[in-house]
């Protein structure tokens, strides 16, 4: 089901919409990623491969095979020529984004599954989290062991990410809500809290560096200032655990899923809720913006990978 909902703007009133533009039966995505240009994303199955495929024809690309696990996580390199990938063992690989071909790995990376990855601005480094509450950062050109490791020390880490144009590094915890970190010193530089109570299960900076969004398990969605250090507001339309949060390349809108099997799209602006998905993934689908926000790639209730058309109506 899709709903609409209207934004008033100088031009008067505009509408945005979800537009359905392919579903892969069979296919349930376990984490997606989207290239930093073009139309391919990636996605991680559960037969222990990762698929770049293309947004526009549905077609798989290319397919990275060799894990003994399925991967829980996986990452676009900025320049697009590597991807990162980060399975339920641990176990850390970088891959020629256009080859296939293994380029370094990591096994034993944490103790528990991977559950996210994220490049630097240079893509010389890549920060995983793990269920072992902790995050740590590896430099590509040395994999054997990891640059630093940022321990929730009980926080309950999640969604660590690089922002602010590798300066900072920001992850959501249970217990303090968004945490951000000194890119150099990989200590804590300040809190920005949020979501009392109940706490956060993932972040994301838009490409400035000025904005934050944060996934709650209140069923909001933070909007923080990154300059101010401040909470500009609270967007409320989910029913349930935020799970995902996700800026398109220009700022302006998010896309956002839910334990209550919804997707749901936002103006960031206008701070408003521009359309919605039901019929999504219960366990909270993994998320994607494909081709400067042309699409949103997600899953639904039977977790298969859908493709949705993004803009006005």
């Amino acid at each position: 089901m899709i709903a609409t909902l209207l934004i008033t703007t100088m031009a008067g009133q505009v509408a945005y919409g979800l537009t359905p533009a392919g579903a892969m039966l069979g296919q349930e995505g376990l984490a997606l990623a989207a290239a930093p240009t073009g139309t391919l994303f990636a996605a991680a199955l559960p037969d222990r491969t990762v698929r770049i495929i293309d947004a526009n024809t549905r077609e798989t690309n290319l397919t990275l095979a060799g894990d003994t696990f399925p991967c829980r996580a996986v990452a676009w390199s900025p320049k697009g020529d590597r991807i990162a990938t980060g399975s339920e063992n641990a176990e850390i690989r970088i891959w020629n984004a256009k080859t296939g071909a293994v380029i370094s790995s990591v096994k034993g990376a944490h103790l528990r599954s991977i559950n996210a990855l994220w490049f630097d601005a240079t893509g010389t480094r890549v920060i995983s989290t793990s269920d072992d509450d902790s995050s740590k950062v590896w430099s590509l050109a040395k994999m054997g062991k990891p640059v630093a490791t940022i321990l929730g020390k009980g926080a309950n880490i999640y969604g660590t990410r690089y922002g602010d144009k590798g300066l900072r590094i920001v992850a959501g915890t249970l217990n303090n809500g968004v945490v951000v970190y000194d890119a150099k010193t990989f200590q804590p530089a300040y809190t920005l809290g949020g979501h009392p109570g109940f706490g956060v299960n993932d972040v994301d900076i838009n490409a400035a560096g000025t904005r934050l969004l944060s996934a709650g398990r209140d069923g909001m969605l933070g909007l923080w200032d990154m300059q101010k250090k401040s909470r500009i507001s609270y967007l409320r339309g989910h029913g349930d655990w935020v799970t995902k949060v996700l800026f398109d390349n220009a700022g302006r809108f998010a896309v956002s899923s839910s334990t209550d099997g919804t997707v749901c799209v936002w103006d960031t602006k206008a701070l408003a809720r521009v359309a919605k998905l039901e019929g999504m993934s219960y366990t909270g689908s993994p998320i994607a913006w494909v081709a400067n926000g042309a699409y949103v790639v997600a899953c639904g209730d039977d977790n298969y990978i859908r493709i949705y058309k993004f803009g006005k109506i």
